[in-house]
């Protein structure tokens, strides 16, 4: 695939569209992203696996959920589902070596119109996380924070196919 990102006739442009219609209209798309063109996330992956990475396939969803506000009134309230799947070639802090680390993401995002909103929002709402919409969201670059706030910590092996030189002579056998 030599697009930047291919998706669903319904989302024309990921990049700039207006998420509040989406919502409103609760539309569903679909598509792929590479890596290559995710500016955050490509500063964490190995450059030497960079052509090897496969695309990432996303979905996202449009809702509108009614919620009860100040006075017992129920208020419609956008909403933006986002799946993502693939996996990305991270280098193993214990060996140093390339691994491949699976990722699937499902989150759910209450849209409000601006920082003051989001601000106001709790904290601690298990059940959506609060981003500020636009009629000129960027889908993409969600997708890529998302990716970086989903990487482990210290990116290693489950189990290292060997032991790095680094670490040799540290009561650590080698398995070369």
């Amino acid at each position: 695939m030599s697009q930047t990102l291919s998706c669903s006739a319904v989302l024309d442009n990921p990049r700039m569209f207006d998420v509040f219609a989406f919502a409103r209209k609760q539309q569903q798309a679909s598509g792929e992203v590479l890596v290559q063109n995710l500016s955050r996330i490509l500063n964490e992956v190995t450059p030497d696996k960079l052509a090897q990475h496969p695309a990432l396939r996303w979905n996202v969803t449009g809702a509108i959920r009614q919620e009860l506000v100040a006075g017992g009134k129920s208020v419609a309230m956008p909403y933006l589902r986002l799946t993502l799947e693939g996996a990305l070639w991270l280098e193993c802090q214990r060996c140093l070596e390339p691994y491949q680390e699976p990722l699937t993401i499902d989150i759910w995002y209450r849209i409000v119109q601006n920082s003051a909103q989001a601000d106001a929002a709790p904290a601690n709402d298990e059940r959506a996380d609060v981003i500020v919409g636009s009629r000129q969201f960027d889908l993409i670059d969600l997708i890529d924070e998302e990716l970086l706030l989903s990487l482990p910590l210290v990116p290693k092996h489950s189990v290292c196919p060997f032991t790095h030189e680094s670490i040799v002579g540290y009561g650590v056998e080698t398995s070369n």
